[in-house]
């Protein structure tokens, strides 16, 4: 299967986006959006799936995640669904993952006992005087495991664990066990790497995980891994979802056609928490939030995840 991951931004859409669809023949595309969106569906997003639309239709294969839901994931979706309707799509099965949105149940939290301290200082991050905008967790791969299993075509988040597409769609094709940790652990650190450099996952196998380059790149090896490894000394790779990711062996070695074979990464249990994103208003400028974020967990169980998948048309 071949994965690829790209940046968006919420207000106008990126034609290398388009060139990627059309030249990777994708399994799956994962599109991040920033957040605070200006709105609660990104305008761009529609906009970029006009771009797509072609790709989905002629690769049935094709699946597309995004967190583009921003605080409002059915509103997110209905837009979907009208656009694939309009389009001839109306039977497509589409996905609203819901549950990340924590804002209103802070109260019902703190209640039952859950402490929301800043990862890095150790403060109340309730206490913070400047407005709180929003408290989304980083779902992990569960939620899209179960959708893609559904047979979801394009699922739609408000957050998640950057690794979480990736890691979701290994796990649903290969029928990965959960605690099969060094595979899930392999996916999650080639999700990052393709942030790192221009380039598309090639899985062929849990253990049979391939970078495909760029021409410019393919003699960036060494580079990749220091960058891999220094991400992982700063942050983790990834931090609280589905695997802790060891990448202190990490060796990635040539391949054919100038791809690279990503081996020696070692997976442990995940933490039983999920990381929490707190954004707070910092200032305004007309239309655009100036912001800044703190990080918190939560205890996987006291998140309230919801999986709807129904035909596009359904969602009107």
């Amino acid at each position: 299967m071949r994965l690829a991951r790209a940046n968006s931004a919420c207000d106008q859409t990126n034609p290398a986006i388009t060139a990627l669809a059309a030249a990777g023949e994708l399994d799956l595309l994962q599109l991040d959006y920033p957040w605070p969106a200006p709105s609660a569906c990104s305008v761009a997003f529609l906009e970029q799936l006009r771009t797509l639309h072609k790709h989905f239709f002629l690769e049935p294969k094709g699946r597309l995640i995004t967190n583009a839901g921003g605080g409002n994931v059915v509103s997110c979706v209905e837009a979907l669904g009208g656009y694939l309707r309009d389009h001839g799509d109306s039977a497509m099965p589409i996905t609203a993952v819901r549950g990340e949105n924590l804002l209103p149940r802070l109260s019902e939290l703190t209640a039952a006992g859950i402490e929301f301290t800043d990862e890095a200082t150790g403060d109340s991050l309730l206490a913070i005087e400047e407005p709180l905008l929003a408290a989304q967790v980083e779902l992990g791969a569960g939620p899209l495991a179960t959708a893609w299993e559904e047979g979801s075509r394009m699922i739609v988040a408000g957050c998640y664990d950057p690794a979480a597409p990736f890691v979701a769609a290994a796990k649903s094709t290969f029928q990965l066990a959960w605690d099969d940790y060094d595979a899930l652990a392999s996916v999650a650190v080639v999700a990052h790497a393709v942030r790192l450099v221009p380039a598309i996952a090639v899985i062929l196998a849990p253990d049979e995980v391939t970078l495909e380059l760029a021409a410019q790149e393919r003699l960036e090896a060494e580079r990749i891994s220091q960058r891999l490894q220094e991400l992982a000394a700063s942050y983790g790779i990834p931090p609280n979802a589905d695997v802790a990711s060891d990448v202190s062996s990490l060796a990635l070695r040539p391949s054919g056609f100038g791809g690279l074979n990503v081996t020696g990464v070692r997976g442990r249990e995940p933490a039983g928490s999920w990381r929490v994103k707190f954004t707070y208003a910092a200032g305004l400028v007309v239309d655009s939030p100036q912001t800044v974020q703190r990080w918190s967990h939560v205890p996987r169980d006291a998140v309230d995840v919801s999986v709807d998948t129904r035909p596009a048309a359904e969602w009107l």
